[in-house]
């Protein structure tokens, strides 16, 4: 390797390193994605200049050689067996960004770590005015949005009026502009299921509103106190890369509105994209359930789920899901043969469980794929007379067990005798407990069908079966599970019927049959070493305050995550 340059060796950049001074954060995401840029930051200082020229410039990073070209950045390579772009290749990128306007004595003097730190240190200490201001813009977005959503909660979600959805949207926008997008999008989705609440579309719940509401208000009040770079890069908002498609499903709430929601896995930036198209009820008769209709980005179900794709001129709407606008279309569609299903298993589900799960604005009904055993994986069909449910059992690869459940209709007997006897499933697309997509064994390797669009060559049932979902139609029962609760889900559920209650109403004042079932649950949480929903619930006790609530409620959503996953 070649020998560090002495000290005070006089040396500059070439002119061409000047580039990489263009290189804001967004061009750092888009070259590789925010976790790598994160890292990277971390990693700077340990960057040491070995040579320059007008060929190149030579660095190391954890003794790894790396050479800066003047064909560009996307022409960086590091001798570390990660394919792509690595750490230690954004990092350069990093480097090179600063560097591009030291001087040539700031150069020569960083040629060993801690000098590297020295110069780096001073450059920041130029900056730190710059860093305070942006701080600072940051900091009274995010107490601006916490006031907007307690004066909501203080007046009541389920008494709110259109002026409230109103400030809530022009507080998330101040929130994206200065540089809080994650904030933004929580605020986006609080206030676009707040609109919904007040237009009573889609029987949008207010305990949703409450939900969504104290998801944005506890990441605010996070970055209220100290802002750090997980913001600046914690929303992703790049195009998508090469999307393997993973499910699509049609759905009609009760008021009428019907949609298709599209999933699909970006290979290149290692997360599941969401879009969904939709009509509010009576719209546009023309949009229904159709496998070779075109219903999302000019395509058709069939032709979304015929192998990866990428897409020409995405957009993305407020809440980080990708839009359903006319100017995107589909392109360059491959075909499942190169797509290893094991692999993209693994992928999807490590995406879907761990911190991903507890994370602001996780989704509730993580989507799985679950691969069945090759010998008896399926179970026999079960009918839970009390839930109204039909339930499949199955047993994935690695000896976990599963139950998929649909609601107990004859169609959904039909599609699930089916899925158990004809189809050799390769694999089950699982959204919550509800099987939405499988991938079937193909001439050309597999291929993937939806469970709600796909024709397929149903069966009739046995009358034994039709029985008895005539005799469940004649004594319908309402119930929202397909399992009995467990005794901490029961006591979180009794917390969270209080706090809806009181944040619907905009009640400052416990009642005596609230303060009663607090009191009681505090005890039994302070007895399961549940220090922290206790704590919550014993400062609703002292005070029933919006800012009390919303800590409750959040702190109940994410203990209700870790519960069903």
């Amino acid at each position: 390797m070649t020998p560090p340059l002495t000290k005070g060796s006089p040396v500059a950049l070439p002119s061409w390193a000047a580039a990489y001074a263009g290189l804001n954060d967004a061009a750092l995401i888009e070259l590789a994605n925010p976790g790598l840029v994160r890292r990277a930051r971390r990693l700077v200082e340990r960057v040491v200049l070995i040579s320059a020229d007008e060929a190149e410039v030579m660095v190391t990073c954890d003794d790894l050689q790396l050479r800066l070209l003047p064909s560009g950045p996307t022409t960086t390579r590091c001798p570390c067996p990660v394919a792509g772009v690595c750490v230690h290749v954004v990092t350069a990128w990093l480097w090179a960004r600063a560097a591009g306007d030291w001087t040539p004595a700031e150069i020569a003097a960083a040629t060993s770590r801690e000098e590297t730190v020295a110069v780096v240190s001073k450059r920041a200490d130029r900056d730190k005015p710059e860093r305070q201001a942006r701080r600072a813009d940051a900091e009274a977005a995010a107490v601006q949005v916490r006031a907007v959503i307690e004066g909501i909660v203080a007046t009541g979600v389920s008494q709110a009026v259109q002026a409230d959805a109103d400030r809530l949207s022009r507080a998330g926008q101040g929130a994206r502009l200065a540089g809080l997008p994650r904030t933004a999008r929580l605020v986006a989705i609080a206030a676009g299921q707040l609109k919904l609440l007040l237009e009573r579309q889609d029987d949008m719940a207010a305990s949703a509103v409450s939900s969504a509401l104290a998801q944005a208000w506890a990441c605010a009040a996070a970055d209220a106190t100290s802002q750090t770079e997980a913001q600046e890069t914690g929303t992703d908002e790049r195009p998508p890369g090469r999307l393997i498609p993973l499910a699509v499903k049609w759905w009609q709430a009760p008021a009428g509105a019907r949609g298709l929601t599209y999933y699909g896995w970006d290979a290149d930036a290692g997360r599941i994209e969401q879009a969904t198209n939709g009509r509010s009820a009576n719209a546009d008769l023309g949009f229904t359930a159709n496998w070779e209709a075109p219903l999302l980005w000019g395509a058709s179900p069939a032709r979304l789920c015929s192998g990866p794709f990428k897409l020409r001129n995405p957009r993305r709407r407020e809440d980080g899901t990708l839009a359903p606008a006319s100017v995107t279309t589909v392109e360059a569609i491959e075909g499942w043969a190169d797509v290893p299903l094991e692999e993209l298993a693994a992928q999807v589900n490590t995406h879907a469980g761990g911190k991903a799960r507890v994370a602001f604005g996780a989704t509730e009904e993580p989507l799985r794929i679950v691969l069945p055993r090759r010998s008896f994986g399926f179970g026999v069909l079960e009918l839970d007379e009390v839930a109204q449910q039909i339930i499949l059992p199955l047993n994935d690869r690695q000896g976990d067990h599963h139950r998929l459940m649909l609601p107990a209709t004859e169609a959904n007997m039909r599609l699930l005798t089916w899925l158990l006897k004809e189809s050799k499933a390769l694999a089950i697309v699982r959204i919550g407990e509800r099987p939405e997509a499988a991938f079937l064994p193909d001439r050309n390797g597999m291929r993937l069908v939806s469970l709600s669009l796909t024709p397929l060559p149903l069966k009739q049932i046995s009358p034994t079966w039709i029985s008895r979902l005539m005799k469940l139609d004649q004594h319908r029962q309402v119930a929202t599970s397909g399992r009995e609760l467990t005794e901490l889900e029961r006591l979180c559920g009794q917390v969270k019927d209080v706090v809806d209650a009181l944040c619907s109403s905009g009640q400052a004042v416990l009642g005596s049959r609230h303060r009663e079932t607090l009191t009681r649950c505090q005890r039994e949480l302070d007895n399961l070493g549940l220090g922290t929903l206790s704590s919550a619930t014993t400062a609703l006790l002292t005070q029933a305050s919006p800012s009390h609530l919303l800590w409750a409620r959040f702190i109940l959503d994410r203990l209700a995550v870790l519960l069903t996953s």
